[in-house]
């Protein structure tokens, strides 16, 4: 019988993952938290987005403003070139925030019922508000 019961409460906690987000719920505040960095993204539904990077030990945030746009038969979300590069290639901080020489394609899926976007993917982006102010 417990068997039974953990897999029913394993099912569910697993409804809605690696599923794409309509462009509808993408909207919002995304925070990924390096460690050495909290990098805030701010979405807005107009196809622009915010960016505030704080850097521990560093009173004055890094901010930046560019487009997205999200193709969802892909599942991928792009940000304009104006996006702070928080790691380089190698997944190392990146003291410059370099804007990256293209534009940023990321996965875009619903994790346990939460929206996230896979910018490093062991940090990724994750949904906790809908606030784009």
């Amino acid at each position: 019988m417990w068997r039974i019961v953990l897999g029913m409460l394993i099912g569910l906690s697993l409804v809605g993952c690696g599923k794409r987000p309509g462009a509808e719920n993408l909207p919002g505040t995304y925070i990924a938290d390096y460690g050495y960095a909290t990098d805030i993204l701010l979405v807005r539904a107009d196809g622009t987005f915010k960016q505030i990077v704080n850097i521990k030990g560093n009173s004055t945030p890094r901010i930046t403003n560019g487009t997205w746009e999200y193709e969802f038969s892909l599942g991928y979300f792009t940000l304009s070139t104006e996006h702070f590069s928080v790691t380089d290639n190698r997944g190392r901080f990146n003291p410059d925030l370099a804007h990256r020489p293209g534009v940023s394609i990321m996965p875009a899926k619903v994790f346990l019922g939460r929206v996230q976007i896979d910018d490093d993917p062991s940090v990724p982006y994750y949904k906790v508000g809908t606030n784009t102010n």
